[in-house]
This record gives C-alpha cells, sequence and structure tokens, in this order.
C-alpha cells in the first residue's frame, strides 16, 4: 500500500498489476491492487457510485488522475 495521497502517476512504485476498476466503502475508483488483491493506490481523483460508469471512464481515458496532493479529509481508500 502506498503512503497517504501516494499514487503510481506521482512515482510510488508500480505494483506490477494492471490499472483498473476497484471498490471501496466511498465508491468505485481507479486504480491498483496488490498481486493478494489488497488495495495499493487510488489513481483518479474522484469516486463513482456506479461500476459500469467507472469501467467506462478507464477504458475511454475520461478520468482525471490525482496529483499526489494529501487532504487529511479524503480517504486514501
Amino acid at each position: 500500500m502506498t503512503l497517504p495521497g501516494e499514487t503510481v502517476g506521482t512515482g510510488a512504485d508500480d505494483p506490477g498489476t494492471p490499472l483498473q476498476v476497484c471498490w471501496s466503502a466511498a465508491g468505485h475508483y481507479i486504480g491498483y491492487l496488490d498481486h493478494d488483491g489488497s488495495p495499493y493506490s487510488r489513481e483518479s481523483v474522484r469516486y463513482w457510485a456506479i461500476h459500469h460508469d467507472a469501467a467506462t471512464a478507464l477504458a475511454t481515458g475520461n478520468w482525471a488522475a490525482r496529483t499526489g496532493h494529501w487532504d487529511p479529509l479524503d480517504p486514501p481508500f
């Protein structure tokens, strides 16, 4: 798992897994999982309520990447 606010896009180690739609209590997001399926990093700025919407954003490239600036009110997952 990366540090709060850290992303692969801003320099964290690549976990060697594909960028994919992941899920947390906050919603669906674009990110990486570890090889064991644990959350590794959230790369997208936003969360989506519906998996299909997040998958469409990933497939079309229509999503914004996080910059790595950590907000303590923004959970890492």
